[in-house]
């Protein structure tokens, strides 16, 4: 059944458990589901004091699953953690604007490794997920058999992530709010206007990068929004091979002509220059690969 054996809880880990179809199927194997009786009788559990230990990087999400399962409504969540920084100050400003369920991704889960890796994917087993295809939408997906395009991380588990810094070796804060990484300049921001319902709600991390820096000596005349790279777009091959570039069949551009001189694009046949990166935008990815 593709699954893995825990001998020492007598248990089938690695299969689908939302419902009991799976389970079910496997000779000598009976699912078990859990109340929330059997869930505080485990949490006042002093052997499981772990689980609520408020330095757990989990502990919000494991709050949230319990809390919205079992309390009756959010007027009834107790605040078991009261120290901790609200969840979304580690990028955004407002708690008020903040865009708790907003799902900043989506994911292709199932069990069948090879209707993933025959559609190019990748598949990990421990989290049922097919890497490594388009999840923006649900097209290639849903075209995978045995699988289903799932709403994954919302912003508020991400945050829930941020929030603590110290449980592992190298904690999710480290990772994502780091200001000597890229992710910092380039993922941090796309995920703040997914999350924090307005630029005005962006928590400044890391500043400004002196971007200019890597070309120029003057930050006050640095032309941040002036166009600083082009791209040369068309579909003929063999003009831009002529005129000494390379074709990109997959980009549709002419690399190596005209990235600085519009001009040198607009004279082949077939091609046009357009704007890549502005001078900032040049800038910052010098910087970051310094």
């Amino acid at each position: 059944a593709d699954g893995e054996y825990d001998v020492d809880n007598s248990e089938c880990k690695g299969i689908d458990t939302e419902t009991s179809a799976k389970c079910d199927e496997i000779p000598g194997f009976s699912y078990k589901s859990y109340n929330c009786g059997d869930t505080g009788t485990f949490l006042n559990n002093p052997d499981n004091a772990a689980v609520l230990d408020c330095s757990n990087p989990f502990i919000d999400l494991t709050l949230n699953h319990f809390q919205s399962t079992c309390c009756g409504g959010t007027s009834n969540h107790k605040d078991v953690c009261p120290n901790n920084p609200d969840p979304h100050e580690a990028i955004c400003t407002s708690q008020e604007d903040f865009q708790s369920d907003v799902v900043m991704s989506f994911d292709c889960i199932g069990y069948n490794a090879t209707a993933c890796t025959d559609a190019g994917g990748k598949y990990n087993k421990d989290e049922a997920k097919c890497y490594d295809i388009n999840t923006d939408t649900p097209d290639e997906c849903n075209e995978i058999a045995e699988f289903t395009y799932t709403p994954g991380q919302t912003c508020e588990e991400f945050v829930n992530f941020l929030a603590i810094p110290s449980f592992f070796r190298t904690s999710f804060s480290d990772i994502y709010l780091n200001c000597s990484s890229p992710i910092a300049y380039i993922v941090i921001p796309e995920i703040q206007s997914t999350c924090c319902g307005g630029m005005n709600n962006h928590k400044d991390i890391c500043g400004s990068p002196p971007v200019h820096e890597a070309i120029c000596t003057s930050e006050q005349d640095f032309q941040t929004n002036a166009t600083g790279v082009y791209a040369c777009e068309g579909n003929n091959s063999t003009a831009c091979e002529t005129a000494g570039g390379k074709y990109d069949e997959n980009e549709l551009i002419c690399e190596g002509i005209g990235i600085a001189n519009p001009a040198e694009c607009d004279q082949i046949t077939g091609f046009n220059s357009e704007p890549r990166e502005t001078c900032g935008e040049f800038g910052l990815a010098v910087y970051i690969a310094m």
